[in-house]
Formats: C-alpha cells, structure tokens, sequence
C-alpha cells in the first residue's frame, strides 16, 4: 500500500479510522472492525472486516510515532476471542481460501507491529 503523505506525516483520514467512534454506545471504529471479523456464519463480512484492519494497521506501521494498540481498543478477552476465532477459521476445510489468506496476512501483519498478540496464537507442543 503506497500512503499519499511522507513517512514523517499522519494523514488526518488515518488518524481519524483509530479515533473515531461509531454506533449507539460509542466504540471505536477499530474495535468495531473486529467484531466484523468475528461474524460467524458470514465469510464475505469476516473478509472484509480482516482485510480493513490489516490495511489499517500496515498503514500505522509507516507512522513515526507509536502504533495503535490492538488489545488496547479490544481488551485482553476479546483480542484472545479474535485470535481464536482467526486460528479456528484457518483449520476449517469449508471456510474460502480468499478468507484463509487474508487471515495469515493480517496475524503476519499485526505479529509485526503488535508483539504483545503473540502470547494469544497457540504454538505447538513438542511431544
């Protein structure tokens, strides 16, 4: 993705995706994003919402500033929902490979930036 303004520039469209609040209550527009990921039972929606935050957390990587904390808008329960959700959409058979791609890209994507996500994927025993 090619950003319009120069590294050292926040866009104010960019600034605004994290802080700007939607709804009835008021969430975080990122947070609200995430809940999309979760559909169950809505591939098209959980493709889209994935897609929108891997492009919006790549884009804050380029920021020279600090990037936007992922368990800071969803908390510590929610995130370990999502990455559950994420993990257990990669090992279904029926869900698309359009979903299962942009799934990787967005743990590639928010492992890069957002470190503390790692306790949260599973990693596999040595037995």
């Amino acid at each position: 993705m090619k950003r319009q303004v120069d590294k050292t520039t926040t866009a104010p469209l960019e600034q605004g995706l994290f802080e700007r609040t939607g709804g009835k209550d008021n969430r975080e527009l990122v947070l609200i994003i995430a809940n999309y990921m979760l559909a169950p039972h809505d591939s098209g929606l959980k493709l889209l919402a994935t897609r929108t935050l891997t492009l919006l957390y790549a884009v804050a990587k380029e920021w020279n500033r600090r990037i936007p904390s992922l368990i800071g808008y969803l908390g510590q329960e929610k995130a370990s929902q999502l990455v559950k959700s994420l993990v257990t959409s990669l090992q279904e058979v029926t869900e698309s490979e359009d979903l299962q791609v942009a799934i990787f890209e967005f743990i590639a994507s928010t492992l890069e930036t957002q470190v503390v996500l790692l306790p949260f994927y599973p990693c596999p025993s040595n037995h």
